[in-house]
């Protein structure tokens, strides 16, 4: 390598590293600025910069803790977008969202797609047509 490529390549790694805990910076203001607010500002913040498990789980919270989570500080509202142990009293944690297992999700999963084909087909046809529908008397 080059000094030039070297410089270059440190140059690109430290705008990444700017960009992330920009980002990173914009999501803790945002969750400050959300809590800190009245139920009418809130309304108007945009979350996006919120990772969506954050998300979630500061829309469920109450105002007193909201109020306790502005009051916090950045540092430990970041441990807390994180889902780490904050240490703020009366917040609950933020958890990892879960999947959700679909309905094709829940076909096995070694099957080919002419397979699965099939066994929707079977799938169909085994339903009974025969059935008879509810009436009123």
């Amino acid at each position: 390598m080059t000094s030039t490529e070297l410089l270059e390549e440190y140059e690109a790694n430290r705008q990444a590293e700017a960009a992330l805990q920009q980002s990173d910076r914009d999501g803790i203001e945002t969750v400050m600025k959300y809590a800190a607010g009245n139920a009418a500002a809130r309304a108007t913040i945009d979350l996006s910069a919120v990772r969506s498990d954050a998300r979630l789980t500061l829309l469920t919270m109450d105002d007193h803790e909201l109020k306790a989570l502005a009051s916090a500080g950045a540092p430990k509202v970041r441990q807390w977008i994180k889902g780490k142990d904050h240490g703020i009293f009366g917040i609950p944690a933020v958890m990892p969202s879960k999947t959700i297992e679909t309905r094709a999700s829940s076909r096995p999963p070694n099957m080919s797609p002419q397979e699965q084909m099939v066994w929707r087909i079977q799938a169909h046809v085994g339903k009974p047509d025969h059935s008879k529908e509810f009436k009123r008397a």
